[in-house]
């Protein structure tokens, strides 16, 4: 966390000397983008040295600082444990992925950040926008259901009444109970470079619809999940692509895809559809994934038009270090 690097000096104390490092002709779209690329952290002009003690600026070197902390930090979990460990860091840079996670920082209770959740996670792991970006903070968005409550202090299931409570664990059974499905996806991403959470336009890169659905999302090529992201909504315009497409919920054959549906979506359900052609592997949950482990798999068969469907499962201990 705050390894960007971050301060609460903008720059220095006495001012940054370099205008043209500091204020670049483009900088990003972003709420503090008057403020320069000194916003909370050091001056682009600051020297800092290379282990061979080469001089560079911070300008060159601010974004290397926090991946260069995320394969040190995954070693020493790794030797200190001597089993697998989980490292997120805010601050990343391209090759980060394959020490670490990604969390996006201080994200609110606000609904419009419950939309850039979407765009903001396409690697991360939750289900459904919910769990995708949660950090330490008290100010974070709850989500599981279709409407934000961000009155609430805790925003854990148990400070709320029965009825949302029912409803959490009904949404998180849901994800836990996808879990074989998420650990193949995780397995593909680490052994081969694939995606997890992914737009709709990597599977249907043709569809010239999906280049701009930023609404709706995919776990792996499979699950299609539209959340409502308006409050208040108890529907959601969705894209369903061309393809055979069943509602999770009910097995029912909705039809084929290629246009845009009015789903209904009242508190606490959230639309999910399984293309056809695949098979999802799945196991009843438990108080902990170690008893969820030991319960039986289930498959979800969902044949296409050619009345053919085809799977994936990894498997193993989920424990020692480079099984995969």
């Amino acid at each position: 966390d705050m390894n960007e690097p971050a301060s609460f000096v903008h720059g220095a104390v006495g001012g940054c000397r370099n205008q043209e490092l500091n204020f670049p002709p483009y900088i990003p779209q972003l709420a503090y983008r008057s403020e320069g690329l000194l916003f909370k952290t050091l001056c682009m002009e600051g020297q800092q040295y290379l282990p061979d003690g080469s001089p560079v600026r911070h300008y060159d070197v601010h974004n290397l600082y926090g991946w260069s902390q995320t394969k040190p930090t995954l070693d020493a979990l790794r030797n200190i444990t001597r089993e697998r460990g989980i490292v997120v860091t805010r601050s990343t840079y391209p090759s980060s992925g394959k020490w670490s996670g990604h969390w996006l920082g201080d994200n609110t209770a606000a609904w419009n950040q419950l939309e850039k959740s979407i765009i903001g996670d396409a690697k991360c792991e939750g289900f459904p926008p919910s769990s995708l970006t949660f950090s330490s903070k008290q100010n974070n968005p709850v989500w599981i259901y279709d409407e934000l409550f961000s009155f609430i202090q805790r925003q854990d299931p148990v400070a709320w009444n029965s009825t949302f409570e029912g409803i959490s664990r009904k949404v998180l059974n849901i994800r836990y109970t996808l879990l074989p499905y998420l650990y193949t996806l995780m397995f593909d991403a680490n052994a081969h470079g694939g995606t997890v959470v992914r737009p709709l336009l990597h599977e249907f890169v043709e569809d010239k619809t999906t280049w701009e659905i930023y609404k709706q999302f995919l776990w792996g090529p499979a699950l299609l999940i539209s959340p409502v992201l308006e409050q208040g909504a108890t529907q959601v315009n969705a894209y369903l692509p061309d393809a055979r497409w069943y509602d999770y919920h009910t097995d029912e054959y909705i039809g084929v895809g290629g246009q845009f549906r009015n789903l209904s979506a009242p508190l606490g359900h959230i639309n999910l559809h399984i293309r056809g052609g695949y098979i999802l592997a799945q196991q009843s949950p438990a108080n902990t994934t170690v008893y969820s482990r030991k319960n039986p798999l289930t498959l979800t068969v969902a044949l296409n038009d050619s009345q053919v469907a085809e799977g994936q499962l990894y498997w193993d201990d989920g424990v020692r270090i480079g099984t995969c």
